[in-house]
């Protein structure tokens, strides 16, 4: 179940496969009356539902995170617990899935692999609502628990290796409307120089001093020549000094969505020595650019 939305409030309709209690499939649609399909329509006095999200998780952490999409288009099945398929469905566009309408009684969930170099992340890593369930998993539904909506599935692509770099700069603007401004190079394989230099009002100012963990992944959905480069999107995390205090922290994505720069966008968080999060901001990037660079990759 995915707390950290990224889809529009808009109703939408889903093609939500209905069951009767003798768990046959029907043809009807439901309307959802959320934008994650939230809701069920009773048939015949079954109200269960299973779902819901399906996403790419971009470090490949296992853990849904903000920034991290949903992946629109992939196939889940629902069986019963002796391999029967019950009825399939494909996630919308903001990787949402629902099955409703279902009785009481036991359910396989699984999930086909959607194409362009991704695989399964690691499953069931902390919160149940923002992990990644096994694929099958097992559901089942009775009168105490009547609707699963914890049924999600995360897909990542591994790096290709720790080679390229990224540098860039520009303005990101928070919720309320204050502008980051940030400059930064860092590269895949850790190797100095890691610099990010991130400001915002109030004289507020983070500066990287040691690059901790670096994933650079390409999304095969991001077309991002000219120029090419092996990886898109760049998710870190580093610690350094929140206004020339050491010990703060920061974790970062970074996505290079291809020129002239007005789709790049940043996804910043950063910690005092306290551990209290003192800036987040996620956004398309406003006057500014960034570059992932090849550095050579295919001499490697």
């Amino acid at each position: 179940m995915r707390r950290i939305l990224v889809a529009t409030t808009a109703t939408i309709v889903l093609g939500l496969f209905l069951l009767n209690c003798n768990n046959e499939q029907t043809t009807q649609n439901a309307v959802a009356p959320s934008p994650l399909g939230k809701g069920t329509t009773e048939t015949n006095g079954c109200d269960g539902m299973i779902g819901d999200f399906v996403w790419f998780d971009i470090n490949c952490n296992g853990r849904q995170e903000t920034g991290e999409p949903g992946i629109g288009g992939v196939t889940v099945t629902l069986k019963d617990m002796n391999g029967n398929v019950l009825a399939t469905t494909t996630t919308d566009a903001n990787g949402a899935y629902a099955f409703v309408n279902l009785c009481f009684g036991d359910y396989k969930v699984e999930v086909t692999t959607p194409s362009g170099g991704y695989v399964p992340t690691t499953p069931e890593v902390g919160d149940i609502y923002l992990d990644s369930n096994p694929n099958p998993s097992d559901v089942k539904l009775d009168s105490g628990h009547p609707k699963d909506e914890t049924i999600d599935f995360g897909f990542c692509i591994p790096s290709t290796g720790g080679c390229g770099r990224m540098t860039g700069g520009g303005s990101n603007w928070t919720v309320e409307g204050a502008r980051v401004t940030k400059g930064f190079e860092i590269h895949c394989d850790l190797t100095a120089p890691n610099n990010i230099e991130v400001n915002w009002p109030g004289n507020n100012k983070f500066h990287m001093t040691t690059l901790t963990s670096a994933v650079c992944t390409d999304d095969p959905n991001i077309i991002q020549a000219p120029p090419a480069a092996p990886f898109d999107t760049f998710t870190g995390e580093g610690t350094g000094k929140y206004n020339n205090v050491p010990g703060a922290t920061i974790h970062f994505v970074f996505v290079d969505a291809g020129e002239p720069g007005k789709n790049d966008s940043a996804t910043i968080q950063v910690w005092d020595a306290g551990g209290n999060l003192v800036l987040s901001v996620s956004s398309l990037l406003r006057n500014g650019n960034l570059q992932a660079h090849d550095d050579n990759c295919g001499d490697q």
